[in-house]
């Protein structure tokens, strides 16, 4: 716990449009905060935030049909937290709307007596630029809260997705160079609840709302600088130390045809038959009008493989899905053609994969495996699903 202590100006009263009203000031010490976070378990996503890489948020307090104390910045100089303005405690209670980071992007912020929400949010397109959304709330009087402050316990708001892999299958050799996630909602607003969020508190998905920019064949990606091959044991392919941070939403499962008619994962790789010391090619299988055009030759480009996912993501969770590549146990194959390989200008991807076949198509037979385990921010239950 950290004790925030607003300080600079002091408001005695604060007059109404009529000048006939005032707010009755207690005396005595300014309104104060302690801060607390629930944790982030097993994870070293360098854009998740925990206490200590905290560094500011913006809090406001309302009371008595008014809003009391504006939307304030409050931020962290080694352990002391700093604001412009001190405000004393009225003679009626107060509740608190706090969000971190301070900067929302798209979205905007109303903290009044009259909304309180963040409108337009929409997490950064790149994952590099993607933060963890903390949103907290309480309430507090002069009589309760002016020696010890408010506590002010801060929820993750958004969905945490790592995406791992793995191969099963000795006789295949798979080369990941990205992943990509397709087809999920990109911008919503978001209501800050009026239930105090303590550690017992679990943040709804309904605090969402407004879901826009579903199913516009627009993609969450990572590309990777070096390659990573699989084993058969699973590891991370989201080449760096950030995962996705996006908007909780129930997911609509690719359909496998369309490029907008369904969320999927699509894994940017290369796939090799091996015999002893030989290797052969089999996806993508470029095609002569497409090695025609670039200037790389076949053995460095790379395609798309897809599986659909319908996972209902829940703020302050995180969603692990393994995929498992040719499992031969469970006649597992390496998933679908992506119908929509973007980026056909950059030369390491091929848009026509497996020239003849069509979006949706296998890549190669049979499905591919994988499951889905779900981190409260703490360990959850685990969901099997088939990639068809």
């Amino acid at each position: 716990m950290k004790k925030l202590l607003f300080a600079a100006a002091v408001i005695t009263a604060m007059a109404s449009c009529s000048n006939n009203e005032i707010i009755d000031v207690n005396p005595g010490e300014g309104i104060s905060f302690r801060t607390s976070l629930d944790k982030a378990t097993r994870t070293n996503a360098e854009n998740v935030t925990t206490l200590d890489n905290l560094s500011e948020f913006k809090v406001a307090g309302i009371g008595n049909g008014a809003t009391y104390m504006p939307e304030l910045l409050v931020s962290k100089s080694a352990s002391a937290w700093n604001t412009a303005s001190t405000y004393y405690w009225p003679e009626f209670g107060l509740k608190f709307f706090a969000y971190a980071p301070t900067n929302l992007g798209t979205g905007s912020a109303t903290l009044n007596h009259t909304a309180q929400t963040i409108s337009g949010f929409a997490p950064a397109a790149e994952i590099a630029d993607q933060k963890d959304l903390l949103i907290s709330y309480n309430t507090g009087n002069k009589t309760n809260n002016e020696a010890n402050g408010v506590e002010m316990n801060f929820k993750h708001a958004l969905s945490q997705i790592e995406i791992l892999a793995k191969n099963s299958n000795p006789n295949i050799k798979i080369e990941v160079k990205g992943v990509r996630i397709v087809n999920a909602g990109r911008k919503a607003d978001f209501t800050f609840p009026t239930e105090i969020t303590n550690s017992a508190y679990t943040l709804p998905q309904a605090q969402w709302s407004n879901l826009q920019e579903k199913d516009t064949r627009e993609a969450y990606k990572v590309k990777g600088e070096n390659i990573v091959e699989l084993t058969s044991n699973a590891q991370s392919i989201m080449f760096g130390k950030k995962n996705f941070m996006l908007i909780p939403q129930s997911l609509t499962a690719w359909k496998g045809k369309g490029y907008n008619d369904g969320a999927y994962i699509s894994v940017l790789c290369r796939i090799y038959s091996k015999s002893g010391s030989e290797e052969i090619l089999l996806y993508p299988k470029t095609s002569p009008a497409t090695r025609a055009s670039v200037i790389l030759p076949e053995q460095t480009m790379y395609a798309y493989a897809s599986v659909a996912i319908d996972t209902k993501w829940e703020p302050g969770k995180k969603y692990i899905y393994t995929l498992d590549f040719c499992s031969s146990t469970n006649s597992g194959g390496a998933g679908l053609i992506d119908p929509n390989p973007d980026n056909t200008t950059d030369p390491e991807v091929d848009p026509d994969p497996k020239p003849g076949s069509n979006g949706g198509d296998p890549v190669l037979n049979g499905p591919i495996k994988f499951t889905v385990s779900v981190d409260n921010w703490t360990d959850a239950a685990a969901e099997n699903i088939t990639m068809q």
